[in-house]
């Protein structure tokens, strides 16, 4: 059977002592260390986080921002458009009613030269027939005129 003898209670002594030395120099520095790097890595990890988060928001903020920028710029131009539209519209009735103006005083002096030229063509009228009268008749013949538009 098993004998125990002062050398295993020294050696059980020693491994006890040693244990205690290791622990001490050894084991809680390692330990020390390992808890350290969990919380660098855990600190690390969540200013990660946060950060995406930090980072996700910004995104969302200016994706917002550009959705806005596009409306206005889509208000902007059609307000443009529909202010171009309305100078349109307002310069083609300009337009038009320049051309009326113009189109009636064309009328105007049309009728006024027309006037004139059945007024001329008329005297001419009169003065021819006064010419064949008196070449066909060899003499003067006083002729009534009646003055009278017959249009």
């Amino acid at each position: 059977m098993l004998e125990f003898d002062a050398t295993a209670i020294v050696i059980a002594i020693s491994f006890i002592v040693f244990m205690l030395i290791m622990n001490a120099i050894f084991y809680k520095p390692l330990l020390k260390l390992q808890d350290e790097r969990e919380d660098y890595i855990a600190n690390n990890k969540q200013q990660a986080q946060n950060y995406q988060n930090e980072a996700q928001g910004l995104l969302s903020e200016h994706d917002e921002i550009i959705k806005q920028t596009k409306k206005q710029a889509k208000d902007i131009i059609s307000d443009v458009l529909e202010k171009a539209k309305n100078e349109k519209g307002e310069k083609v009735a300009e337009a038009n009613q320049q051309a009326s103006e113009r189109i009636r005083s064309f009328h105007d002096e049309m009728a006024v030269a027309k006037t004139q030229l059945k007024d001329s063509l008329s005297n001419d009228m009169h003065e021819i027939a006064r010419q064949i009268s008196s070449k066909i008749l060899g003499e003067e013949v006083p002729l009534i005129v009646n003055n009278q538009d017959k249009r």
